[in-house]
């Protein structure tokens, strides 16, 4: 169902200790990822942003790139989801040289698995930190700082 401003009718995002949806998915260069997989090997972050090459979003983009050193020591795997097609996806990735994987959500089928709410086809700006499998922290995508913060409270994995 859908409002009159274009946002889809959601249940609330997932809440932390819920477990992350296990979801086979296609990146930027149509290859499928296995978000079961990458549970495994361990933590995940997920954002979900508007559209590639938006002010906006290339900003959150850049930070995470601008942290992926911070990120990688702490052993996280970063996925970034829109409703952007492969290609658009492959080329934001490319221009603005961001080491980790976007998927392409074109259906809405990702957003829609962490009830994450859509405008007018577009995702809401969401993060989820996956730590075994299970939600470990939640929030908007612009709160990179506050995800850093939780990793340095939780540095490693089952603590």
């Amino acid at each position: 169902m859908t409002s009159l401003f274009g946002r889809k009718a959601n249940k609330p995002n997932l809440q932390i200790g819920e477990r992350a949806p296990a979801l086979q998915v296609m990146n930027q260069d149509r290859a499928i990822v296995d978000l079961a997989s990458a549970y495994q090997r361990g933590p995940v972050l997920i954002y979900f942003y508007l559209r590639a090459g938006t002010p906006v979003c290339t900003a959150h983009a850049c930070r995470f790139r601008d942290g992926f050193d911070q990120l990688q020591e702490s052993g996280v795997q970063i996925f970034g989801v829109s409703s952007d097609p492969a290609e658009r996806l492959q080329a934001f990735k490319t221009r603005h040289q961001l080491p980790f994987d976007l998927l392409a959500d074109t259906k809405g089928e990702i957003a829609a698995a962490f009830h994450v709410p859509s405008f007018f086809g577009f995702p809401a700006r969401r993060a989820f930190l996956i730590r075994d499998g299970v939600i470990s922290w939640k929030g908007r995508a612009a709160d990179s700082p506050a995800i850093f913060d939780h990793l340095r409270e939780r540095p490693t994995l089952g603590q």
